[in-house]
């Protein structure tokens, strides 16, 4: 847990001293939290109702309509099964984000999802979504994303709010 506590303050501080080289007050970078919720789909819906998390996002933009992005969040899962035992991970996820008007955005996420509990490990995990500018710093994102281990797969559909500094 301390090594993922870690990778999260890490990333925030590297995220956070990024220096601005652009004109005309464009920055090259942005800052943002996100509160998200989730529905399973596929198998893990029989198992569990839905999630809820946050997450602190950096995007750096190649130019202005293609960035790359940095996420580490937490998600927690509603119930509880005795296979599940209060289910939660934080995932830390790399992407792009490419923008197909100002307002209308996709991306795509992969990385891993590292599970809180003792023993449990990390699983790969992807996230690709729809994204809408509903304000120069209020965005909301649909997404699918997937968390995949030994065989197994959990398939989520979620929608996160952000907010972008």
């Amino acid at each position: 847990m301390k090594t993922k506590l870690l990778i999260l303050i890490a990333m925030c501080f590297l995220t956070l001293s990024v220096d601005a080289q652009g004109e005309n007050n464009y920055k090259p970078y942005k800052f943002g939290v996100g509160a998200m919720i989730f529905i399973p789909i596929g198998q893990f819906s029989q198992v569990d109702s839905g999630a809820f998390g946050f997450d602190l996002q950096g995007e750096y933009w190649i130019n202005r309509k293609f960035g790359l992005t940095l996420n580490a969040g937490y998600q927690e899962w509603v119930k509880e099964y005795s296979h599940l035992n209060n289910w939660s991970s934080i995932p830390v996820l790399g992407g792009i984000k490419y923008y197909l008007s100002k307002t209308i955005y996709v991306s795509g996420k992969a990385g891993l999802s590292f599970f809180t509990q003792n023993g449990k490990g990390s699983a790969f995990t992807y996230a690709p979504g729809l994204g809408f500018k509903i304000t120069k710093r209020i965005d909301l994102l649909l997404l699918y994303q997937s968390v995949l281990k030994n065989g197994d797969k959990v398939e989520i559909l979620g929608v996160r709010a952000g907010l972008s500094f």
